[in-house]
C-alpha cells in the first residue's frame, strides 16, 4: 500500500497527471480506512489534502479546493500521532491564513510550534514560528512579528550552518523572506532588499527551485 501512495504522490508532482493522483490516493483512503490501518490512513488523508492545495495553487483557483484541504488536515490530526504532526497543523495555518481566517492561522501555527517542541524539535519548531511571524505581519502586529522572526532566525541560521542539505536552507530562506515582508511592511526598502538577496543568493546555491519562485514574487 505504501506504493499506492508513492504512485499517488508522483503523479501529484507532475502537471500532467495531477488529476489521477486524486483517485489513487481515494483508493488509498478507503483501504487504510475499512482495514483501520490508523496510522496509515493519517497519511494518505495528509497526501489527498496536499492534493487539493496544489490543485488549487497551480491549475483552479477555487477556494473550495482549500476547504477540502484543510477538512482532510483536520481529519488526519484526529488520528495521527508522531513527527509529522506539526507539519500537519502547519499546512493548515497555511491554508487558514490563504482563506482569510488569521486568528485560525495563529491558532493552528501556534499548535504546531507547541507539538514540535513536545517532540524536542526545536528547528522545526523555529520552521513553524518563521510562519507564525509572517503571519503577524498580515495582521499588522509588526512588534509580534519581528520577535517570531528573531527567534526562528536564531535557531535556524545555526540549524543551517556547514550544512549542503537543502531542508535547513529551506526553512532558514524562509525567515529571510519573512524580513523582507517585514521591511517592506515598515518602508524599508533597502532592508527589504537586503534580505530578499539574501534568500535569493541561499536559493542559487542550494537549488532551491521553489523558493526561486518565491522570491520572484517579493
Amino acid at each position: 500500500m505504501a506504493t499506492l501512495l508513492s504512485i499517488g504522490e508522483f503523479l501529484r508532482e507532475n502537471p500532467l497527471t495531477i488529476l489521477l493522483s486524486f483517485p489513487v490516493l481515494g483508493l488509498a483512503v478507503i483501504i487504510y480506512y475499512f482495514s483501520e490501518n490508523r496510522p496509515d490512513l493519517a497519511g494518505a488523508l495528509g497526501h489527498l489534502a496536499l492534493t487539493f492545495r496544489l490543485f488549487y495553487k497551480h491549475h483552479l483557483k477555487i477556494k473550495l479546493l482549500l476547504l477540502i484541504s484543510y477538512q482532510l488536515l483536520a481529519e488526519s490530526a484526529k488520528i495521527g500521532t508522531g513527527d509529522g504532526q506539526p507539519t500537519v497543523r502547519m499546512v493548515m495555518g497555511g491554508i487558514s491564513a490563504e482563506l482569510g481566517s488569521l486568528d485560525q492561522a495563529q491558532k493552528d501555527y501556534e499548535k504546531g510550534i507547541n507539538m514540535a517542541h513536545g517532540l524536542d524539535d526545536k528547528n522545526q519548531a523555529a520552521y513553524i514560528e518563521s510562519h507564525l511571524g509572517k503571519l503577524f505581519i498580515q495582521k499588522g502586529e509588526y512588534q509580534k512579528a519581528l520577535k517570531h522572526l528573531d527567534t526562528a532566525y536564531k535557531v535556524l541560521s545555526e540549524f543551517a550552518k556547514g550544512q549542503t542539505d537543502p531542508r535547513p536552507h529551506i526553512w532558514l530562506s524562509n525567515v529571510e523572506l519573512g524580513y523582507s515582508d517585514y521591511y517592506l511592511a515598515m518602508r524599508d526598502r533597502a532592508q527589504a532588499k537586503k534580505w530578499a538577496d539574501h534568500a535569493s543568493d541561499r536559493a542559487q546555491k542550494y537549488k532551491l527551485e521553489t523558493r526561486k519562485q518565491d522570491v520572484k514574487k517579493q
